[in-house]
């Protein structure tokens, strides 16, 4: 689906029809497909930081509804965390809450 009509959709119409065109794996590969042609995807800022600031791309904030992410604390299998590690998952974790009783005030 092209730019121009993704524009003349409602959300519902909009996430039903472009649902199923997918590339895995890598953000690069999207990219260069979005900067190479008509298309538009949806990608987290981290991932178009740099072409942003560049102004290759042109970044559209989506506000409502809000998004949502599932984040995980990824360690070795075998290794017990140290304690600046340690120290460092439970400041996470404390951060991370309190993020969740901001959203639900």
């Amino acid at each position: 689906m092209t730019k121009s009509e993704a524009a003349g959709l409602d959300a519902h119409q909009f996430l039903t029809q472009v649902i199923g065109f997918q590339i895995d794996g890598s953000s690069s590969a999207i990219l260069n497909l979005v900067h190479q042609s008509d298309f538009c995807t949806v990608l987290p800022r981290v991932a178009v930081r740099r072409p942003l600031e560049h102004a290759s791309l042109r970044g559209h904030a989506l506000t409502a509804p809000r998004l949502a992410r599932q984040i995980v604390c990824v360690t070795h299998p075998r290794r017990p965390l140290g304690p600046a590690a340690s120290a460092f998952v439970a400041v996470l974790i404390k951060h991370v809450r309190g993020l969740e009783h901001e959203r639900a005030d």
